[in-house]
């Protein structure tokens, strides 16, 4: 079965269009006169949608969000696009902060585990997780 027609439980991450929104506020209160200045820093909003594509798919065209990006969170194949990026390729001498490919893929299938259970006690309803 291909994207968009899977009938199990898929995971994704999405991302919504950045804004700026205020990051922090301080207040200078200096006797009588006091003012307020506001930091501004560019955020992301970003989801994990659990669920089947059909109700992912149902559950996106009801959105009126301005959507950025959407990467499927699966497992890492050797030689896959994203090997050596979201993971260490094969090369004994990467020292990057990133976990092996067998890491990450244990990783993944114990997050599966985790969001199917999750979907089941939810009567099989999709979940959406804010992340970010």
């Amino acid at each position: 079965m291909k994207r968009g027609e899977r009938d199990y439980v898929v995971i994704e991450d999405w991302y919504l269009q950045k804004s700026l929104q205020p990051a922090s506020v301080w207040c200078h209160d200096q006797g009588t006169t006091g003012g307020y200045i506001s930091d501004f820093e560019e955020r992301q909003t970003s989801y994990r949608v659990v669920g089947t594509d059909k109700q992912i798919r149902e559950w996106a065209d009801k959105q009126t969000f301005i959507l950025d990006e959407v990467y499927g969170y699966d497992p890492i194949e050797k030689d896959s696009y994203w090997d050596g990026i979201c993971c260490k390729d094969d090369d004994p001498d990467d020292n990057r902060n990133l976990p092996t490919r067998e890491e990450y893929n244990i990783k993944w299938k114990k997050d599966l585990e985790k969001y199917t259970k999750m979907y089941e006690e939810n009567d099989k309803k999709i979940l959406i997780l804010r992340t970010g």
